[in-house]
């Protein structure tokens, strides 16, 4: 059973409805695998401002978090041994502490806490 997974909601170049229900999806197959944190890769866009992906979940994250259905999440920019968040989610998952993108500042992604 594995605790970090990944998801990649960009790699088809899909439409923002269709990348949020494949998050939606691949977050409940997590839950069902009981993992503990869930990696998206959503991009950030290709014009230097943000996709629109990566705005839409910047919207509904708190909005999740809020009513209970994730336990937190953790911007790109912010996955770094650094940041509080971070570093308890990788002291409760070690694995994560293997992601490639920790330290590196990819704003191309999100860690959710499940």
């Amino acid at each position: 059973m594995a605790e970090f997974l990944t998801v990649n909601i960009k790699e088809n170049l899909q439409a923002v409805d269709v990348a949020l229900a494949d998050f939606l999806i691949a977050l409940d197959d997590a839950k069902a695998q009981k993992a503990k944190a869930l990696k998206i890769v959503h991009g950030y866009g290709s014009h230097g401002v943000g996709g629109k992906i990566l705005l839409e979940l910047k919207r509904i994250l708190p909005q999740m978090k809020r009513r209970g259905e994730i336990k937190d999440y953790i911007s790109g920019a912010e996955w770094s041994f650094a940041n509080p968040k971070a570093f308890a989610l990788i002291t409760k998952v070690p694995d994560a502490a293997l992601d490639e993108d920790l330290n590196n500042g990819n704003i191309g992604i999100t860690i959710v806490m499940i």
